[in-house]
């Protein structure tokens, strides 16, 4: 049993490097990425949003993901359907925070 763990142990660095870039990102850490997207839904108390958006680099594939707002009044005035602009953090717990949002792609 020890020499599993010691062996599970000394491999888990090597599976950052080795893992699809969206898992390794949430897995080795929190990374910053930007992107622009189409507003799928905003939560109706303002602490998340759903953004249809294309590849970024190093996350994910071209998807529709869930982010959670760092603020409420970050999300003021977006509405399903407006073009926007983000920037937002994946946590090393698996959390996506959105710091940054502006419409029709300007910040």
């Amino acid at each position: 049993m020890r020499r599993v763990l010691a062996i599970c142990l000394a491999l888990a660095p090597l599976l950052c490097a080795v893992v699809t870039p969206s898992a390794s990102a949430l897995a080795c850490g929190s990374e910053r990425y930007s992107s622009d997207g189409t507003v799928k839904d905003v939560a109706s108390d303002h602490r998340s949003i759903q953004i249809a958006h294309g590849v970024i680099g190093g996350f994910s594939t071209a998807r529709t993901t869930s982010f959670e707002a760092d603020r409420a009044s970050l999300l003021d005035g977006l509405a399903v359907g407006d073009r926007v602009r983000f920037a937002f953090t994946a946590t090393d717990d698996g959390r996506r925070v959105l710091d940054r949002i502006s419409k029709d792609g300007s910040q």
